[in-house]
């Protein structure tokens, strides 16, 4: 009313407007809602501002040259769709550091770390560093995310797991376009899976592991990681980085080619070597309540094992360049056959021995030089070749322990792993039908396994053993076959 009495028609000259704000999220009391509508009837304009929440009703991005830092409190996105994307350094470079306190994206839509947006030209760079306490959680929705996605320039975005938690469930992954690089280094912080992803981590342009190492927890997830973990190049790190760990009551497989120099250390849950590249050449600390697994054709080296759980050869063999002992190899598959069906809750193990019914085993031999093989075998191949011939009958032979009652080991003809060879052995041997038969069961690929160096015995080639017409003495005393 005082701008009428002042100025006029407020409708054909007005001299006046209105500002309303709302209470975000979009929330407008009824006082501010009866005023809105008088000004709206009497011509004077209204502007309502709708206070977006960045990353809650808005879109959260941070772009140019900006850095934000969550350091404690709770931070949670709203869900929703493509509004609802978290973006750090889209068309632009920016960097979210979260030490403490947490931030949950509630949205399936994409998380992109550096990412030249809708064909951008621009060159993006983004940095998503967790350290400390702090928490980014994907939160259990679908989607992925993405680091480096280039529109027409070039995109990077990496991820440091310098400490805290990175959870996530979605596949993380390096986005599209040739100018797109994607990187995530660990050091020390936890990557937590929300859901099982058989892709959770792949394509990336690197992933390092770094001296604080990967700590990988599965929780009760089963997830698969196809990219490569590799010692880090990057400058100040130590030539033996922090190694992998496996948390979490989950199984995780590992299926790249891994050239991290720490050691592996299995602390609860299952870990799955997917191939014979998955597992580098460094130490193994398979821990109480925990599994190492074989796939299928997996042969693994290691510099040295310490088995306080299970181990799983499948049909797969492990060479240990040192540190184990036969006597303390020999107990752990004692332990693992329990009671001869290969179902021990702890030490070596093979899931195909047990369900072969008894026709395969766990075989061992020592390399001469400090290291020992162990893995699936047929009794009598006591070089672990996979077929039982000649040399396996010269070993047999060769030994002299037959029936001495002097220490033996599987390479004498020990394939019951009392240390002695007895009637037993031998009965083994000769049940099986596989001498002379060639390959038994044979792996995609048998990698040579030098023999050990024994007395020559020369037996005449024939298609089966021992079974020749007239007898034949073998060297065991007092014994005729």
């Amino acid at each position: 009313r005082m701008a009428e009495a002042t100025g006029g028609d407020l409708r054909r000259r007005p001299r006046v407007s209105v500002v309303c704000c709302t209470a975000s999220p979009l929330t407008s009391h009824s006082e501010l809602l009866d005023a809105s509508t008088e000004c709206a009837m009497l011509g004077i304009p209204v502007l309502v501002l709708p206070m977006p929440i960045a990353g809650g009703t808005a879109p959260l991005t941070v772009a140019g040259t900006a850095t934000m830092n969550v350091t404690g409190g709770a931070l949670t996105t709203a869900p929703g769709g493509v509004y609802r994307s978290v973006f750090v350094g889209s068309s632009g470079s920016g960097t979210l550091a979260i030490s403490g306190g947490s931030f949950t994206v509630a949205s399936s839509a994409p998380v992109y770390v550096g990412s030249g947006w809708n064909g951008s030209t621009a060159n993006s760079h983004g940095v998503l560093t967790v350290s400390g306490s702090g928490v980014f959680d994907t939160g259990v929705t679908a989607g992925v995310f993405r680091l480096g996605h280039a529109g027409s320039g070039s995109s990077g975005g990496t991820v440091n797991l310098d400490g805290g938690v990175l959870a996530t469930g979605r596949t993380l992954t390096k986005g599209s376009g040739a100018g797109a690089t994607g990187a995530l280094n660990f050091n020390g912080g936890v990557l937590r899976a929300n859901a099982s992803n058989g892709n959770w981590i792949s394509g990336l342009t690197a992933a390092n592991v770094r001296n604080g190492g990967a700590v990988i927890d599965t929780g009760v997830f089963d997830a698969t990681i196809a990219q490569g973990l590799r010692h880090s190049p990057l400058l100040g790190d130590a030539a033996v980085d922090g190694g992998l760990t496996k948390r979490g009551s989950g199984r995780l497989r590992l299926m790249g080619s891994n050239g991290y120099t720490g050691a592996t250390v299995v602390s609860s849950g299952t870990l799955v070597i997917g191939t014979s590249a998955s597992l580098p050449a460094t130490g193994v600390r398979v821990e109480a309540g925990s599994v190492l697994e074989l796939a299928s054709g997996v042969q693994a080296t290691v510099a040295g094992l310490v088995v306080a759980g299970r181990v799983d050869v499948s049909d797969g063999l492990v060479t240990v360049q040192g540190g184990l002992s036969p006597e303390s190899l020999v107990a752990s598959i004692l332990s693992g056959l329990g009671d001869g069906s290969w179902s021990g809750s702890s030490g070596i193990v093979s899931s195909v021995a047990a369900a072969s019914g008894g026709t395969r085993t766990v075989g061992w031999m020592e390399d001469g030089v400090g290291g020992v093989s162990f893995g699936y075998a047929a009794t009598g191949d006591t070089n672990l070749d996979r077929q039982v011939d000649i040399i396996d009958a010269a070993n047999f032979l060769a030994g002299g322990r037959f029936d001495t009652g002097m220490p033996a080991r599987w390479t004498d003809g020990d394939f019951t792993y009392d240390g002695l060879t007895d009637i037993l052995d031998a009965a083994g041997f000769l049940s099986t039908g596989l001498y002379d038969a060639g390959l038994y069961t044979p792996p995609a690929t048998v990698a040579a396994v030098p023999e050990p160096e024994r007395g020559r015995c020369w037996l005449p080639r024939c298609a089966a053993w021992p079974s020749f017409a007239g007898g034949l003495t073998l060297g065991f005393p007092g014994s005729w076959w």
